[in-house]
């Protein structure tokens, strides 16, 4: 039986938040096309999301909430991808998730649902893909993405993560 490795989690979750933790780096989506994919090494944890701060250009603003005062809250994956970053000395691939945003949080549920699954698991292999932006001038303006889910069973019956699928170019936008 292979075990699924695991990765530190922070201790203190405002450590985490203001910049501390763990190390490790987040997953990227510069450019539509863009695909970030890997095993899940560690059950998601959930977070309250905040605004993004045009000052200091991170998401440390205020807290977000829905009109009832409730928190909108986000969630973070860590996963082990292939990916290698020559300017992290001793990367190992590791990369956090970062799954917040109604549009990524229902595509994400899509895959997962797709796949028969009830929640992201470690062991399991996502791929998301940042396929275009709701106005492609506007750098601020909301991403899409599509996303595939391979359960932690179906991983170990296939006996490892699935191969890369071709991911599709974006339409140009007129």
């Amino acid at each position: 039986m292979t075990t699924t490795p695991t990765t530190p989690r922070p201790v203190d979750p405002n450590d985490f938040l203001m910049g501390g933790g763990d190390g490790v780096p987040s997953a990227k989506f510069p450019d539509p096309g863009t695909t970030v994919a890997g095993t899940i090494t560690a059950p998601p944890k959930a977070f309250r999301e905040r605004e993004y701060n045009q000052q200091t250009q991170r998401s440390d603003g205020e807290f977000k909430t829905f009109p009832s005062g409730d928190p909108i809250m986000g969630l973070s994956v860590d996963l082990q991808t292939a990916e290698r970053d020559p300017s992290i000395e001793g990367d190992t691939g590791l990369r956090r998730l970062f799954i917040q945003g109604k549009l990524l949080k229902q595509t994400v549920r899509e895959a997962i649902l797709a796949a028969g699954g009830k929640g992201l698991e470690p062991g399991a292999h996502l791929s998301l893909t940042f396929t275009h932006r709701e106005d492609p001038m506007d750098k601020r303006s909301a991403k899409f993405y599509t996303a595939t889910y391979t359960t932690a069973a179906n991983v170990q019956m296939m006996g490892g993560a699935p191969a890369a699928a071709p991911v599709a170019q974006p339409a140009p936008v007129a």
